[in-house]
């Protein structure tokens, strides 16, 4: 999806009517079966197709087609900025539509990442450590915050004979690199998101071009 894509935004975004953002969604599998000179052709297409129809869908919601070359249905929608949301307007992204069982794969792959991490943190809770548990999603087609707590909830419920949750679990969002990444509260203590009192449990927003990347940070 990348490869058809990135061109595509590089081509448009800042170029698309403000103050808005929009964002192209793609089917689960975007694959095309295409050759160099083809894929070319089909984002000069699709760069075509995203700036006549964001003229269209300024005040719109979305528009849902096939672009000229394109073996599937692609939807641009647009989203109006307020003064202060802080986005850049005219940006394009891009996601692809959930799959139908997507609950049931999204408590499968916590699942995964709860089985390798809690043991880990266990040890350290043993120890005196209140532990934290962090988990990370660059894909806001497939993932999101409301979804991830109840997922985590239930979790929590089926595997209480053989696993200890951490004490605190953060969802952080780091899937457009034009805004801030969100952090969500997912779990603290014996609460999980969404609950009914949100007093502390909103998100905190980090901009990406003031953090520090502790993974080179002592080159």
């Amino acid at each position: 999806l990348m490869q058809l894509i990135d061109p595509v935004k590089q081509a448009l975004c800042g170029e698309l009517p403000g103050p808005a953002i929009y964002e192209m969604i793609f089917p689960i599998d975007p694959s095309l079966d295409v050759t160099e000179t083809g894929l070319e052709q089909l984002q000069k297409n699709l760069i075509k197709w995203v700036y006549k129809n964001a003229q269209l869908l300024h005040g719109q919601d979305s528009i849902t087609a096939n672009p000229p070359g394109f073996p599937y249905e692609i939807t641009l929608q647009c989203l109006v900025l307020s003064s202060t949301s802080g986005r850049k307007p005219g940006m394009l992204g891009a996601k692809r539509r959930a799959p139908d069982d997507i609950e049931n794969l999204r408590s499968e792959r916590l699942e995964q990442a709860l089985r390798k991490k809690c043991p880990k943190l266990q040890d350290c809770k043993e120890e005196g450590a209140r532990t934290v548990l962090v988990l990370e999603s660059d894909d806001i087609a497939l993932t999101e915050d409301s979804g991830v707590g109840k997922a985590l909830a239930g979790l929590q419920e089926n595997l209480a004979d053989e696993l200890q949750f951490p004490d605190e679990i953060y969802f952080i969002e780091t899937d457009l690199e034009q805004v801030p990444w969100l952090v969500w509260p997912m779990k603290y203590d014996g609460k999980f998101r969404p609950v009914e009192d949100w007093t502390g449990w909103t998100h905190t927003e980090f901009r990406v071009d003031t953090l520090i990347d502790l993974t080179t940070a002592g080159a």
